[in-house]
């Protein structure tokens, strides 16, 4: 584990302004989930959460990092970072993928980048392709991207040289630099506030990374759920709901008594971690099934981010995304239950 400073904690409130048309939102989703599905190369994985981050010694390896504020002073191989402040001010070797309420990225990326925040600064260079989702987003003119950038947000401002085509979408649009082929889209009316969208980008990406944080730190327990739910998916289900339905039955009852209000708050804290986790040990499940049929030798954390991306794009179909969520609800928190029900006499006697 790299070594790892905490200095202070400074936050900053994510802007609400950004209007873009339906869309640019769908393709920037779209690379996105592209940019998170490839998988890299690298031998291992690096794994940070703190409240404010500052790497300040060479990671030769993927760096997963979140805090209010976070510093990358030093050379990292590829980088996944979320954070109120995000200043990236050394080179990385490979792809960038940040969400935070601003993003300043000051070093070159010899990948790609996928940024969503706030304000949006790129300084360096991009070797390949920029795909950026905010309120106000600058290319400086000291940046050149490689290949192509697709920019969505309420400010947009391009100074900097875009080899290949600059598709751009704002309230505000500024092309003064240079591109081999633009695409600039003026909105002139409110059309569909980005804040939602952003927000929900956000908890998916914090959701992916405390699932990776969770999968570094105790994978054995970690792979218990999805091996269970893909061992007996029916009885999961099964669970699931008996154990959603009992559990909020048995709050009700304990919140009557005020002797047993204490007792109802931790069962629904309880309840809500184990709702909250259901999703991930899912999207671990998903992306097993996936390497097995198609054969591919994925290390654990790649399956898991596959398994993610495709499980949380697929809640953004209509009509059916809501009953996709409900299923991977049940059927996750169904895995916890049925994982907690085999474990309880170890759990009983280290209790």
């Amino acid at each position: 584990m790299t070594s790892i400073t905490s200095i202070h904690i400074n936050r900053k409130n994510f802007k609400e302004k950004c209007n873009v048309p339906i869309y640019m939102k769908y393709s920037v989703v779209a690379f996105i989930v592209l940019a998170l599905v490839i998988p890299s190369s690298v031998q291992g994985l690096v794994t940070c959460s703190n409240g404010t981050v500052i790497i300040d010694q060479p990671v030769a390896d993927d760096l997963i990092v979140s805090g209010g504020t976070v510093e990358i002073n030093s050379p990292v191989q590829s980088l996944i970072a979320a954070g109120g402040i995000i200043e990236v001010n050394a080179p990385v070797e490979g792809d960038v993928i940040a969400a935070g309420g601003t993003v300043t990225l000051n070093g070159d990326t010899g990948g790609k980048a996928v940024i969503a925040g706030g304000t949006i600064i790129i300084n360096g260079n991009i070797s390949r392709n920029l795909v950026a989702y905010g309120g106000e987003v600058v290319i400086s003119p000291s940046s050149t991207i490689g290949r192509d950038a697709a920019i969505a947000g309420g400010t947009v401002m391009n100074r900097g040289q875009v080899t290949g085509t600059l598709t751009a979408s704002g309230q505000h649009v500024e092309n003064t630099g240079f591109a081999g082929f633009s695409e600039i889209h003026v909105e002139d009316e409110d059309s569909l506030d980005i804040l939602p969208s952003l927000l929900i980008f956000l908890s998916a990406l914090g959701m992916l990374i405390l699932g990776l944080i969770l999968l570094h730190f105790c994978p054995g327990k970690f792979r218990a759920v999805p091996e269970r739910i893909q061992r007996r998916p029916l009885l999961c289900v099964a669970l699931g709901i008996g154990g959603l339905i009992g559990g909020v039955v048995v709050i009700v009852l304990l919140m009557i008594t005020m002797v047993g209000i204490p007792v109802a708050i931790l069962l629904l804290l309880g309840l809500l971690t184990g709702l909250l986790l259901s999703t991930l040990f899912v999207s671990q499940n998903i992306g097993d099934l996936i390497c097995t049929w198609l054969h591919l030798e994925w290390k654990t954390w790649q399956r898991y981010i596959l398994g993610f991306v495709l499980l949380f794009g697929s809640f953004m179909i209509p009509f059916a995304g809501p009953i996709i969520i409900i299923l991977a609800i049940i059927i996750g928190f169904g895995g916890i239950v049925h994982t907690l029900y085999e474990n309880r006499t170890h759990i009983i006697e280290k209790s």
